[in-house]
């Protein structure tokens, strides 16, 4: 069993903080998901096969289902930290952005997501709990108690989040640096000085029973139209859809929608009043 030694962790898994409802409705339910997830997506990368661990034990440490989309560890119990990363290098100057929902219970000493550099080492604590993502100056971690942590430093960041959250990525390699959201608000930019890098996306847990499936990815090259609608959503107020304020073509409307929809949409929760309209 996951024992406690992270500040804020839990040994009851966090309920109140899911998006929508899709992974705890029941069988009869007819509700449909609207945060997207049950659509069909072109995913550009999914979980790397190659940290598969054969379930010769009774442990079940990592699993993956047949897309590789979706991860599950300690599926039995859990003595330790497992981690993985996905299949495809993530490379400057570009723009990339994801989201991951916890679909199972999110508890225990720590359940990170963050990224990481090729070499690190996500399978080095399987006989011990610890916030494994940014444990080191190799990857960078968000933890579900709301902090993050690199190079084994653990700062207060952002909110808690649960079973069924949906927690976004947005890794700026023009600019160097990676934004969190949390059920698509924004919760900060904790991390600079990553410019031209590569790395990997990354998740690891220490929670038995835990899952966290890839809900979308996207990726896009800093050109001039990305950085005009970086400064939109930048100067439009940030509750405001930047779509659905702005006149434009509408085979351009679709376009933008199509690639950049997780830029233009609000960061802010419904009903915010915590900014004001900036040019708008």
């Amino acid at each position: 069993m996951d024992h406690l030694t992270a500040p804020g962790s839990s040994p009851y898994p966090a309920l109140e903080e899911s998006y929508c409802l899709c992974d705890v409705r029941n069988e009869t339910d007819s509700l449909e998901c609207d945060c997207g997830i049950e659509k069909e997506k072109k995913l550009e990368w999914r979980w790397d096969p190659d940290f598969y661990i054969p379930n010769n034990t009774s442990r079940r440490i990592i699993e993956l289902n047949e897309s590789r989309n979706e991860v599950k560890f300690h599926r039995n119990f859990s003595v330790g930290t497992a981690g993985i990363r996905g299949d495809q290098p993530l490379e400057g100057p570009n723009q990339y952005f994801w989201e991951l929902k916890m679909i199972g219970p999110v508890y225990g000493t720590d359940m990170m997501v963050g990224f990481c550099f090729r070499e690190f080492r996500l399978l080095s604590y399987l006989d011990q709990f610890v916030s494994l993502l940014g444990n080191d100056s190799h990857s960078w971690g968000y933890s579900y108690t709301g902090t993050i942590n690199h190079e084994g430093n653990v700062k207060v960041f952002g909110s808690r989040f649960g079973q069924g959250s949906l927690i976004g990525v947005h890794l700026d390699l023009w600019k160097g640096q990676v934004s969190f959201y949390k059920n698509r608000v924004l919760q900060g930019i904790p991390f600079t000085g990553l410019r031209d890098t590569t790395v990997f996306p990354a998740v690891s847990s220490t929670a038995a029973h835990s899952g966290m499936r890839i809900a979308s990815t996207y990726s896009f090259p800093t050109n001039l139209q990305y950085l005009c609608c970086e400064s939109l959503r930048r100067n439009i107020n940030p509750s405001h859809h930047v779509l659905e304020v702005v006149r434009m073509p509408p085979g351009l409307r679709a376009y933008l929608r199509r690639h950049l929809e997780w830029l233009l949409r609000p960061t802010v929760a419904s009903g915010s009043s915590q900014f004001t309209t900036i040019n708008s």
